[in-house]
Parts: C-alpha cells; structure tokens; sequence
C-alpha cells in the first residue's frame, strides 16, 4: 500500500502581482501631464498681478483645457478664478474707500469770502468757523488763509446695519477720525497740540442711508487756525 500523495506546497509568482486564476493586472497606464495654465491661474490668484485680472484668465483657459479629463489641474484653475475674483473685489473696494477719504474741493471753486454752506457738502481740506457740538445743517466756510476754527480732514462712511444708538456712533466715529489725523496731518504732528472732533449721523440721517463723519482739526486751546493741517 503506497502513502497519500503530499499536495504541493504553493509558492508565490516571481514578478507581477498575484490574481486568483493566476491572472496578472496590467501595467499603469502613462501619467496624466498637469496643465501649465492652471498652474499659472493657482499662482496668479495669490499673487495679485494685474489685480487678479491674469489669474482670472488663465483659470478659465485652465478650466477648458482640463474639461475632457486629459490634463491634470482642474482644481487649480477653479482656485485661480476664485483667488483672482476676490482680488478683483478687494481693490475695487479699497478704490472706493480712497476716493471717499481723499474726495477734496474739486466741485467747487476755491473759498474767496466766508459764507454758509450745507454740512453735507463739505469737501477734504475746507476750513469752517464755529464747530458746535451738535450737527448742524449748515455752516460757515472760510478760506484757510483767513482765521478758522477747524478744517476738514477726513470723509468716511460707518458700516451699514441697524442704528447702533447715539453712544456708539460717536465712538466709532471718533475712532475713525483719530486713526485718520496722522494720514493728513503727516506723522511729525503732535496730536496732543490738536482736538479732533466729527460731525456724524444721527438716527434719522443713518435711516436715510447717510452714515457719512465728517472729521475736524481745530487747536485744542481753541486758538483760531491760520493755514492747513495738511501735511
């Protein structure tokens, strides 16, 4: 009688990768190329050249090239888009907020004698007689050569939303103001040598839309003024 016959111990393929049935997958297939404008795009949309204008363009020349799915880097494009786009809206804000501030006496002629204007037409760098504490609807404006009690050095606007109440919109537009002084008035300038006060909004201008402060530099032992603050 003759022993069992002993299975064969199984052994592993030397190369390739084992499969049930013996089967070995095939090769990888070559690698997709990254497409060169979404790269470009990426880039360009977090550095901010031309605006963001560039990074723009070359996403969406990215988003294209990529769409049938034979280059790589489609994220990237879409990134580059979106990264320009809020450069895009972030300095046209900013370019806003500039005009506002720096808006001057271009729309009228310059002062040649003192006399009454609309508080809401005083422009950057125009000089005024009497700042009362509340706002008026009107005040004196006198050419800076002449003897002055204040002149305006800043126009900005407060933030939208619900009225604050009283108490804050002065406190923030004095903020705005105090942050504002140096600019104009140049680093060098003593602010302890000046009382910069505002006119600003009330209740009923705010619910207009109007949440302008108007900013003004007076002496702060009330001395008149004679000539700019301006740097």
């Amino acid at each position: 009688m003759q022993p069992p016959e002993q299975p064969t111990p199984w052994t592993p393929p030397e190369q390739g990768y084992w499969q049930p049935g013996g089967a070995t997958p095939p090769p990888y297939g070559p690698t997709q190329p990254t497409d060169g404008f979404s790269v470009a795009a990426l880039v360009l949309g977090i550095v901010p050249i031309t605006v963001g204008v560039l990074g723009i363009v070359f996403g969406i020349l990215g988003i294209r090239r990529t769409a049938n799915g034979q280059r790589r880097g489609r994220g990237m494009a879409i990134a580059g888009v979106v990264l320009g786009s809020i450069w895009v809206v972030l300095i046209g804000v900013g370019t806003v907020v500039s005009i506002t501030d720096d808006s001057t006496r271009k729309d009228r002629a310059p002062v040649a004698a003192p006399h009454d204007v609309d508080i809401d037409t005083l422009k950057v760098g125009e000089c005024i007689n009497e700042t009362p504490e509340e706002e008026p609807v009107t005040v004196p404006l006198v050419p800076c050569t002449q003897p002055h009690d204040g002149e305006v050095f800043a126009i900005y606007s407060l933030p939208g939303g619900k009225y604050p109440g009283d108490a804050l919109v002065d406190r923030f537009a004095q903020g705005g103001c105090d942050k504002r002084f140096d600019t104009y008035a140049g680093a060098a300038a003593d602010q302890s040598n000046w009382d910069v006060g505002f006119f600003g909004p009330s209740a009923d201008l705010w619910a207009d839309g109007d949440r302008r402060v108007f900013c003004l530099a007076s002496h702060s032992d009330m001395s008149p003024l004679t000539g700019s603050v301006r740097a």
